[in-house]
């Protein structure tokens, strides 16, 4: 039963295989912190033109999967690892 459950990610990664092309060192990040949050984000996502895709898509990694706890900008925009990361290291809010 747990590997049926299981086996969900090896379909969710196939059909993603892609939008994943060219996204460089961000691409094992994306397959292997896909959920099924992540995957409807990212599958249904229309990426507005002149944003990086790799980070839009990377962006969605962070969200906590029961939906409890995430990090946004004072606009309510949801922050990447990296943007909390600059915000910490520069004392922004």
């Amino acid at each position: 039963m747990s590997f049926m459950i299981g086996a969900r990610h090896l379909f969710y990664g196939i059909t993603m295989l892609d939008r994943f092309k060219h996204k460089g060192w961000k691409k094992p990040l994306l397959i292997y912190f896909m959920s099924d949050e992540t995957f409807s984000v990212n599958y249904t996502a229309k990426i507005p033109k002149g944003v990086d895709k790799g980070w839009f898509m990377q962006k969605w990694l962070y969200i906590d999967p029961t939906m409890d706890a995430w990090v946004t900008d004072e606009n309510g925009t949801m922050l990447s690892i990296a943007e909390v990361r600059e915000r910490l290291i520069n004392n922004q809010p």
